[in-house]
């Protein structure tokens, strides 16, 4: 228990300010006294306590909708899978593994869209659905990529379509240094993308600015004319910068698009082509 709050802190997109909140009714516990010599500043004191009380309140329940949210969810892809055939083995959506909201949405993608050619940048149990897909659709080809060896040689035997290990160097993007795969995308052009990786080899919760952000610049002229393009963890402040960059780089470059996210324990940020808008409210 003690570790799942200490994580709550650190994780999520509104912990520095549950912080601060926790913060400001530790120190009204710790001048309780000045309430004897000061009722005025006392009371002002209690209305920043309750305010960050209210606050913590809402942030909680916020967190649990989540994780309903994502219970629900989860129910959906057991049950897709099954329909569909797509039953890997050993398929977890804990951890560090795609949270349910974002398999629920790759379900969504692969069995409504039926792309034909997909990329995905950091492999997991999302690899392992989309080697399903390919099983079941002739003429589609898709290509994950892993910057670990050991991670890729653990999940290999459940991976079927075309899986490599590509070294990641790093790479300038907007004034800083972020890490990126050496990837050549040539005159591919894609139109499904997930961008869940690489690995900063940091926990997830610590700041890296633009993380992520190194496919940003190949990527608008990587993709096919109706697309799908999700960032995974887009409720830390490092991807957000990626997520707008992103945006940015395909308005700059003329590219048409509708942009959504999706809210539950992580979030995801979603950019499609105006056709395929309809998969915000699928």
């Amino acid at each position: 228990m003690k570790q799942k709050f200490v994580a709550f802190l650190h994780k999520g997109p509104y912990a520095a300010a549950v912080r601060v909140a926790l913060l400001a009714v530790v120190v009204l516990v710790a001048l309780c006294p000045v309430s004897y010599f000061a009722p005025s500043a006392w009371s002002a004191l209690a209305g920043i306590a309750s305010v960050s009380l209210l606050f913590i309140g809402i942030v909680l329940l916020n967190r649990l909708r989540a994780k309903l949210d994502d219970t629900a969810a989860l129910l959906s892809v057991e049950s897709a899978m099954q329909r569909l055939g797509w039953a890997p083995k050993d398929f977890f959506t804990d951890g560090a593994a795609g949270s349910p909201s974002l398999q629920l949405f790759h379900i969504k993608v692969l069995s409504l869209i039926r792309p034909r050619n997909i990329l995905e940048l950091g492999s997991g149990q999302t690899s392992k659905l989309i080697s399903a897909y390919v099983a079941d659709s002739p003429g589609s080809h898709a290509i994950s990529i892993e910057q670990s060896q050991e991670w890729h040689d653990i999940l290999r035997p459940s991976i079927s379509h075309e899986y490599k290990v590509v070294p990641v160097a790093k790479r300038h993007v907007e004034g800083v240094d972020v890490l990126s795969y050496q990837l050549d995308l040539h005159d591919q052009k894609f139109d499904y993308v997930l961008v869940d990786g690489p690995d900063n080899n940091l926990e997830g919760w610590r700041y890296t600015p633009f993380s992520r952000a190194g496919i940003v610049d190949q990527l608008p002229g990587a993709l096919a004319p109706e697309f799908v393009v999700v960032f995974d963890d887009a409720e830390r402040p490092g991807e957000r910068q990626t997520v707008e960059l992103f945006s940015k780089r395909l308005t700059q470059g003329g590219i048409a698009h509708r942009r959504f996210t999706l809210i539950g324990v992580k979030h995801q940020a979603v950019f499609v082509s105006p056709n395929l808008a309809f998969l915000q409210s699928v």
